[in-house]
């Protein structure tokens, strides 16, 4: 879907590691305080996030594999499905997106516990996602081996009858500068404005619960994205009421530093965006620390995360930003 400069270099960026937010160690330093009838004693612990480069993998850079509905035969084999119900993952994987990654499949996935293991159900599409007679009509289609433009015409079908904007955000979430529309763009609260970034519009996986699935499947009318920040800034300087610029996606952390930076740092000095929210755990501390570096002032970052079930969380590529 991406095929600009800019999305390969990123993409470039991905197989080799994006510099600085690469590599974290979790430290955890236990506080004075104590909490009566709590595990450990009560304990409270702070949770610091240090950069560590082993020296071998920064020279040659992080081995990174992405998956896509291609792999989904292999995949779902290792996972023990039977032919029929392989064929009906990837009957859903014609419309709705599958993407997942090295990490995910060899790190993360218990393939003793497949199809049922969480992370599993998290990342691949599931038969139940869509109805029953659109599964059956796509796994026909596939299986006869019909012509890639008849399956993507059904699949079409499909995605259109799915709602992939709710509640109309794409036009009563709209903003609007001037009488000129906003695309890339959501003023969804009084305080706080979307920005979807154009080269932030993908994930490293796609969780099987995303509403934003719309970004990620090959329908141009029904993706947000944009990368004229300076008509952000201009509707911001218009709308004091906005004190929150909410980067997402898509996941905006996939970005490099570079790129990310020329989002960034015009918003600084519209001083009543005071809170700059991208998604991603590792970056917070480092990203707050930056923009007060570069600023001169104080800007409140913040990285909005999730996690399937522990051991996703506690993996040193996924440092918990707090613990307890």
């Amino acid at each position: 879907m991406r095929n600009t400069g800019e999305s390969r270099g990123h993409n470039d960026s991905a197989s080799r590691g994006a510099g600085v937010l690469d590599y974290f160690r979790v430290l955890e330093k236990p506080l004075s305080k104590r909490l009566p009838g709590q595990p450990d004693g009560g304990r409270r612990r702070l949770t610091e996030i240090q950069q560590v480069i082993p020296e071998q993998q920064h020279q040659a850079g992080r081995r990174f594999r992405a998956y896509s509905a291609k792999h989904l035969e292999t995949l779902t084999e290792r996972a023990g499905l039977s032919e029929a119900e392989r064929l009906a993952v990837r009957a859903v994987a014609t419309v709705l997106p599958f993407r997942t990654n090295s990490y995910v499949i060899e790190e993360l996935i218990d393939w003793a516990a497949a199809p049922d293991d969480p992370i599993y159900r998290l990342v691949f599409p599931q038969p139940d996602m869509l109805p029953a007679e659109d599964v059956h009509d796509l796994s026909r289609l596939i299986a006869a081996g019909a012509p890639r433009e008849q399956i993507n015409a059904r699949a079409h079908e499909v995605r259109m009858r799915l709602n992939p904007h709710p509640a109309g955000q794409l036009v009563l979430n709209a903003p609007s500068l001037d009488g000129r529309p906003l695309p890339g763009l959501q003023h969804k609260y009084p305080e706080t404005v979307l920005f979807f970034p154009r080269q932030g519009q993908t994930c490293h996986a796609y969780c099987t619960y995303c509403f934003r699935w719309a970004q990620f499947v090959d329908e141009p009318d029904l993706k947000m994205a944009t990368d004229d920040i300076e008509t952000l800034v201009a509707y911001l300087r218009q709308h004091p009421e906005v004190t929150s610029v909410l980067i997402t996606g898509g996941d905006p952390m996939i970005m490099g530093e570079s790129v990310l930076s020329r989002y960034i740092e015009p918003l600084l000095p519209v001083t009543r965006a005071h809170r700059v929210d991208p998604y991603r755990q590792q970056v917070a501390g480092l990203l707050a620390a930056a923009v007060r570096h570069r600023s001169g002032r104080r800007r409140d970052a913040r990285a909005v995360l999730q996690g399937g079930r522990e051991r996703q969380d506690t993996r040193a590529d996924g440092a918990l930003l707090a613990s307890a």
